[in-house]
């Protein structure tokens, strides 16, 4: 393959190729596909920041993903790794979580450097360990660094050998399974301020959703028996464009509607966050400022993707919205449901069940009626709608100011 050789695309266009392409490699994964490509966005526009009052913030996104085993993870890493490569960005695959792996460390006198700064991009793969921010194997001053590193700071790591010191410019990417309660410390998660620097995804995968996967793997054997080819050249070329024009760093400004727009972050977090539970927003408060800051820093991505703008304008934050809302209401069900006692027997294939035959049954009906027949509560009505409609089995829509669901 010959990259340079196609056009650029941009905008929309970007993001339905990516994702399109990266669906060859983990089908129905739209949202693991959604955190490695905007990870691959920020990692090419460098060194490119934006001002906060006095307070300089980098642009870089720090996606960290959970969903079960055998859902597709590792091929959607390798895919968004092949595409990072062929964009000339250094893509390291570990799973060293150490400060000697990450950081760096002295080898016969001699510095040996950590993935952090030998890579532009470090991902693991099993990154459970993010996790456990109390646990008794979690290395001494490791959640410092990664913080320092998540913030575009500076790491440093002092030993009889010598001190290791620079400043981090590399994309942090974590995949995991869906940790356990023993495994979670959620007030250190969220006062170290760790969960909140990362941009979040979960997802929980249902049994149906192993068969769907299991028909395409036997599908897509036949189809591609005669060989295939990696087909994301104008995705490459894209990258490649954004990664030069902003090759050592561009400074992005903002011009919109100050009150419209607040609105409309206010919207997404604080009207979403009210609809949880009490249990669930007082864990999740802290990370509201930095959610509102992740809104920003994806505003200058969406600019980026216009053509290598840096005048970030209101079309660019409604698209970095979209984003944020799938991330944000994500983390609330994590929280929830690793918090909430009830709710995780609440959502269950069966109650996934019992909604298709209330449909059924009853052709149409509210998000509340269905919870009231159901006798769960709305946030389980929501995750087991959400799961329902990626596997096309139902639809949701607005019936006045309420939502409302049918079978397809």
């Amino acid at each position: 393959m010959r990259f340079g050789e196609t056009d650029p695309v941009w905008g929309d266009e970007f993001i339905e190729r990516y994702l399109e392409d990266a669906e060859r490699y983990s089908m129905d994964n739209e949202t693991l596909h959604t955190g490695f490509m905007l990870a691959l966005l920020g990692q090419a526009v460098g060194d490119s920041s934006f001002d906060i009052g006095d307070n300089e913030k980098h642009c870089r996104v720090h996606p960290f993903m959970v969903q079960d085993s055998g859902s597709g993870k590792d091929p959607a890493f390798d895919y968004a790794k092949k595409v990072a490569t062929f964009a000339d960005m250094n893509f390291s695959d570990s799973n060293d979580l150490t400060n000697a792996g990450l950081v760096g460390t002295f080898v016969d006198g001699e510095e040996e450097p950590g993935a952090a700064e030998k890579y532009d991009i470090v991902g693991f793969r099993e990154a459970i360990q993010l996790l456990r921010s109390g646990s008794s194997d979690w290395n001494k001053n490791i959640p410092e660094n990664i913080n320092s590193i998540l913030d575009g700071g500076h790491v440093e790591r002092h030993m009889a050998a010598g001190t290791i010191e620079y400043r981090a410019t590399c994309t942090l990417i974590g995949t995991s399974y869906p940790p356990t309660e023993m495994d979670m410390n959620l007030e250190n998660l969220m006062r170290n301020g760790t969960l909140a620097r990362f941009f979040y995804f979960f997802r929980d995968i249902p049994p149906e959703f192993r068969f769907r996967v299991g028909d395409a793997i036997l599908e897509r054997a036949v189809e591609d028996s005669n060989g295939s080819n990696f087909r994301s050249d104008d995705v490459v070329d894209t990258l490649t464009e954004i990664k030069n024009e902003f090759h050592g760093g561009k400074k992005f400004s903002f011009d919109y509607d100050t009150e419209r727009v607040q609105r409309k972050v206010r919207d997404v977090i604080v009207g979403n966050l009210e609809k949880s539970e009490v249990g669930t927003r007082k864990i999740v408060e802290p990370s509201v400022t930095r959610y509102i800051e992740h809104t920003l820093r994806l505003g200058c991505l969406m600019a980026a993707l216009d053509k290598c703008s840096t005048e970030v304008d209101e079309e660019h934050i409604d698209q970095a919205l979209e984003f944020i809302e799938l991330s944000w209401t994500q983390m609330l069900d994590f929280f929830q449901s690793y918090h909430d006692e009830g709710e995780s027997s609440d959502n269950s294939p069966n109650a996934r069940e019992r909604m298709v035959y209330l449909l059924g049954r009853e052709g149409q009906m509210t998000k509340s009626e269905v919870a009231e027949e159901m006798d769960v509560s709305d946030k389980t009505v929501q995750r087991s709608a959400r799961e329902l409609e990626t596997l096309e089995m139902i639809e949701s829509l607005s019936v006045g100011k309420k939502r409302a669901y049918k079978l397809t």
